[in-house]
């Protein structure tokens, strides 16, 4: 990007470069992109990341005439957090704020997110803010920390949240040197849990991004026989979160330890792990003996990741029915 710097005369790269993923969004990306593009100059930059879509994306992408906007192409699908990861390794900016192909920002937004990256202080390096759901109700439902927060306020605020924990976020280049995004189909629990424990946060008070479900296809509709393809990947992530963090889960976050303990045994039974499966469910049978739907997982876990996957639909079915 030295390109950047010189044809806006400047010595500096970009203050805040947005990295989006996207996977067949050719009639949406343009709308996530020209959100970000609300203001004119060399302050940021836009990184789309194509990955491996086959209907016409990056097309889409080439008809925006902004140079500040730049396409890079996976030649095959890889998912969601890899895409993020390039994105990253591409960037120039000071700031990195990731946003989802199917979102925008809010009108408005740029100017805030310029004006608190520019003071952010120094010992910072995450900017969190509320997103808007297309309710318009706010998100994350439990309020965020307020003021600067670290690991342990993220911890009771993961608790709160039932494991939504969604928020819009800005990070700071340098922070994203030593972490990373898995790369693999792994949801990012594990990155977040890592980011909470080595770096604060600072809280803004606006909402940044709108948030839309008019996407064909979202992850976030998932059953269980669409995760079996990505569960051997899930439950790689959910054993490396529970061993940097399961202490500090079980004292400060009982329910997201609990939480964990159930994917982790979710995962396993249907990637066709059986033992890593049951010795994850008997760790929280220890702590819910009586609970029937923990002692039919660790059934359904040993009659195979078909039969599980069966298992879970009829419990997700079930709960959906009567929470509504």
């Amino acid at each position: 990007m030295a390109d950047v710097s010189r044809r806006y005369g400047e010595s500096v790269g970009p203050l805040i470069s947005f990295v989006i993923p996207c996977y067949n969004r050719a009639g949406l990306i343009r709308r996530a992109v020209n959100s970000c593009l609300q203001l004119d100059g060399p302050e940021i930059e836009v990184i789309v990341v194509d990955d491996g879509s086959t209907d016409g994306t990056a097309a889409a992408v080439a008809k925006l005439r902004d140079r500040r906007v730049r396409l890079i192409s996976h030649a095959l699908n890889r998912g969601m957090s890899p895409a993020r990861n390039t994105g990253i390794d591409k960037a120039r900016g000071q700031w990195i704020f990731q946003l989802d192909s199917d979102d925008t920002l809010l009108p408005g937004a740029l100017a805030v997110l310029l004006q608190h990256c520019r003071n952010a202080p120094a010992d910072v390096s995450r900017l969190a803010a509320p997103m808007i759901e297309p309710d318009g109700a706010k998100t994350p439902r439990a309020e965020l920390p307020t003021g600067r927060w670290g690991y342990l306020d993220y911890l009771w605020f993961y608790e709160r949240t039932l494991g939504r924990p969604d928020f819009a976020y800005c990070i700071r280049r340098q922070a994203l040197q030593h972490l990373r995004y898995p790369e693999s189909r792994a949801w990012e629990t594990c990155f977040y849990f890592d980011l909470a424990q080595h770096y604060l946060s600072l809280t803004l008070a606006e909402p940044l991004v709108r948030r839309r479900n008019d996407a064909p296809t979202q992850l976030g509709q998932s059953g269980p026989f669409r995760i079996r393809r990505f569960a051997g990947d899930q439950a790689d992530s959910i054993y490396e979160l529970l061993s940097r963090h399961q202490d500090a889960l079980k004292e400060h976050a009982p329910r997201t330890y609990r939480r964990m303990l159930t994917l982790a045994a979710n995962y396993s039974f249907l990637a066709g792990r059986r033992l890593r499966g049951s010795h994850y469910t008997w760790r929280n049978i220890r702590q819910r003996p009586l609970d029937p739907l923990l002692w039919g997982a660790l059934i359904g876990g040993w009659l195979g990741p078909a039969a599980y996957a069966a298992g879970m639909a009829l419990v997700w079915h079930w709960r959906g029915v009567h929470r509504n």
